[in-house]
Formats: structure tokens, sequence, C-alpha cells
């Protein structure tokens, strides 16, 4: 396309009409500025200026449609000389960058939020291995421990990036955590409650936490093969999930002597991660432990 030194469009080709959904007949003769969206801070002869004076050749603006949408596109422009050298109208060639410029925005979120989730996930990994170290009497009993709560962390992220980090369905997380202990989820424990899906920050903690709890399950608990059961059900409860794993096992004998990482995960580290409340209740013969997780880690 080109326009004249008074802004006004003389020349317009297929591709122009194409782009801005305008026919020649209907746009020549009107001024570039039938283009800029409304709040577009500089008029045509602003261009027109530096371009005359060699100071613009290439630049990115925003254009509108005839039908209202918002185009990114790239300008290239110049003077149009006559024969006698004589500066007559300044040409135009828009090439269109909005799929681009949106490639360009999401790759730019997308770096953002995976140097968000490493820093998150490599400080709960952090505090695995200093809880994990302090609650551990010889080598091969840390490298067992650690190794089982990195694995945790592995099954929880395998699901999320199945999905692209797209948020996970609290039920699938639950049933995946639960098969690594459990050679059938469905009758070592009974799973129910409605149709959540956590956000991926919280299905690392969470998943992190059901595995605790699946390890003492097996060591002490219902999974220990000295009979017992599992109930883990979730709901919501004044706009905020409540979840809760409730064993009963005669391997339960009450609250613990000394608490290890184990705990740390199910109360302190998952509760201060997710500004949730976490609580860890012991009794002979049983076991509850309740998180209750904002409405901004869930949906």
């Amino acid at each position: 396309m080109s326009y004249d030194l008074e802004g006004r469009i003389v020349t317009w080709n297929q591709a122009a009409a194409d782009l801005y959904g305008y026919s020649a007949d209907e746009i020549i003769g009107q001024s570039m500025e039938v283009l800029y969206p409304d709040d577009w801070p500089f008029g045509v002869l602003h261009y027109r200026d530096l371009i005359l004076a060699g100071e613009l050749e290439e630049c990115e603006v925003i254009h509108k449609t005839k039908q209202g949408d918002l185009r990114h596109v790239a300008v290239t422009a110049a003077p149009v000389l006559d024969a006698d050298g004589a500066v007559t109208s300044i040409s135009n060639f828009h090439r269109d960058v909005t799929q681009a410029k949106a490639a360009e925005e999401n790759l730019q979120v997308l770096t953002r939020e995976l140097s968000h989730r490493t820093k998150n996930l490599l400080a709960v990994v952090a505090a695995i291995e200093r809880q994990t170290a302090q609650g551990s009497k010889t080598i091969d009993e840390f490298h067992d421990k650690f190794s089982n709560r990195i694995q945790s962390l592995v099954e929880s992220d395998r699901l999320l990036s199945e999905i692209g980090w797209a948020p996970v369905k609290f039920d699938h997380l639950a049933r995946a955590q639960l098969a690594v202990f459990a050679a059938d989820p469905e009758n070592a424990a009974d799973i129910s409650g409605p149709d959540i899906t956590l956000l991926p920050q919280a299905v690392q903690l969470i998943g992190l936490s059901l595995h605790e709890l699946g390890t003492n399950a097996v060591k002490y608990g219902a999974l220990s093969g000295c009979g017992g059961h599992i109930r883990l059900s979730w709901g919501i409860e004044a706009g905020s999930l409540k979840i809760t794993w409730t064993e009963i096992s005669t391997g339960i004998e009450g609250p613990p002597e000394h608490t290890g990482m184990g705990h740390q995960v199910v109360t302190n580290l998952a509760a201060r991660s997710l500004e949730a409340e976490a609580v860890l209740d012991f009794a002979p013969g049983s076991l509850t432990w309740e998180i209750t997780i904002p409405s901004k880690f869930f949906q």
C-alpha cells in the first residue's frame, strides 16, 4: 500500500484487502489512521516525518481490521520519488506477525513459569534431603528413604508432564500414589470425592504427602499385613478443599515417640507451601490426616 504526504491512502493491493478486510474501493482516499486503534499514541504524519527524515525504515505496530480485530504488523516503509526526485508518497509493506508475537509472548510466560516451578521443586528437594538426613542413621537408610521420596515427586511430575503441566484430577493423583504401595489400590482403600482438579504446585506437594502416608501404612498400618483399611476422601467446605486420610489398623499403636521427615512433609511442608492447614492425629488403632487447601490451588 502507499499513502500521500497528507496521509491519505492512494494504493491498496489484494494482500492489504485480505489482511484488513477493506476493498480498494472502500479505503483509497481515507487516512491511514482508519487502521489505527482508538488509543494509538501517534498519527500518520508522525510516521511520515520520521520516514522522510530517514529515521524510520522498519517498525512494529498494532493495526485494526475492518471487523475491529487487532493485528500485530511489521511495517517496512520508504518514500516514493517522481522522475525529478521529489517525494510524492510513502510506500508501506505490511506483514502480519500476530501469531509470531503470540508465540513469543507464550514462550516468555512459559520460561518464567518453568523458572518458578524449578525453584519451587528444588526447594522441596532440599527440604526432603535435609529432613531425611536428620532422621537417618546410616547412608543406606538415607539413600533408600531419599530415593523413595524423590520417586514420589517423579510420579507426580509424570502425571503433570503427560498433560503438559496442566492441572491434574485429584482422583488420578490419589490412585497413582496408592498404586506404588498396593497391588490392588481399589481394595486397599476407599477413595471418594467430587471432581476436583489440583494445580501443579499442589499436585507435587499433595502427591508427596500421600506418598509419606502410604509409606507409613506399609511400615506400621493398614498396608503392613496386620489388617486394616484406608479411606481417602475430599470435598469442598467454605470454598476450600478438605482432604482426609483415615486409616484403621491394629498396627497403629498411637503417636510415635519421634517425628521424622514424613511428619514434617504431611504437616509443615505441605501446609506452608500451600498456605494450608494440616493436622495429623494418632490414636491406638487409627490415624487421621486432614489438610484444608485454599481455592487458589485447585479448580
